[in-house]
């Protein structure tokens, strides 16, 4: 059996030449245009207990396979198999388009070929997720483009709904749109703890006028100015009476527009 892999980058020689020694086959002649393939054929053929031979030709090299590999010791079982129909039990997680840094061209072509490697492997994964950048790998190069078209329908529909398009966080969203329009804030917070004031701030500290935590009833009445009559009453029952009474005392308190 002869091969012509010259031309081919490892490990396609590996597995051109691993499918057909599965099958059967007792003679092998690979021929590659590389060392490394010469390298990586030698110790395919190595690890089954074959003979192996190499020869440099005009353009190349020619990779002779031979046997029927080693016998199995006596008394030693045949390996379990670990895999089902469904593939052998684990997952591949692919989160972005290449391998590596730098070089984008060189990562995303190393990528492709590791994931052809695991498709010609005995141990298929159970599924292949992607995500993020790796949607880009089964869905073409043009995936881009789609992602760009489809985010600009969904643009169209939600007209001014549509507040940012570039994962920009919501309180960058809030301090830009206040500033847009020349509004402030100022916050009057109890279960939040500041929380609230804190996340506008780190939107735009322009919007921002001030804030008061207000956790306790007392403290309602005595800095807001809330009726203590209010304050005392069932919380879940009057609460937005207090929120209203709130609100018009820090707005009056800050300024707020």
């Amino acid at each position: 059996m002869f091969i012509n892999a010259v031309g081919k980058a490892c490990p396609i020689p590996v597995v051109m030449a691993k499918k057909e020694l599965d099958g059967g086959c007792t003679d092998l002649v690979v021929a590659v245009d590389n060392a490394i393939a010469v390298q990586n054929l030698t110790r395919l053929a190595s690890g089954r207990g074959l003979n192996v031979s190499s020869e440099e030709q005009d353009v190349g090299f020619h990779v002779h396979i031979s046997g029927t590999g080693a016998p199995a010791a006596e008394g030693t079982a045949p390996p379990l198999a670990a895999c089902g129909p469904q593939g052998c039990g684990y997952t591949v997680f692919i989160g972005k388009d290449h391998l590596g840094e730098g070089d984008q061209e060189l990562g995303y072509n190393l990528l492709r070929m590791a994931l052809f490697t695991l498709s010609q492997g005995d141990t298929l994964p159970a599924s292949v997720l992607f995500m993020n950048g790796g949607v880009r790998l089964p869905a073409g190069e043009d995936a881009q483009a789609r992602c760009d078209q489809v985010a600009q329908e969904i643009g169209d529909r939600l007209g001014a709904l549509l507040t940012s398009s570039q994962g920009e966080p919501l309180s960058q969203q809030v301090g830009r749109l206040l500033l847009k329009h020349g509004l402030t804030v100022a916050t009057a917070e109890s279960g939040t703890a500041g929380q609230l004031a804190s996340l506008i701030k780190g939107g735009s500290d322009k919007v921002l006028l001030g804030g008061m935590t207000v956790p306790t009833d007392s403290q309602k009445v005595e800095r807001l100015g809330v009726p203590e009559k209010i304050a005392v009453e069932d919380a879940c029952k009057i609460e937005h009476v207090i929120s209203k009474e709130s609100f018009q005392a820090i707005k009056n308190h800050a300024g707020t527009q």
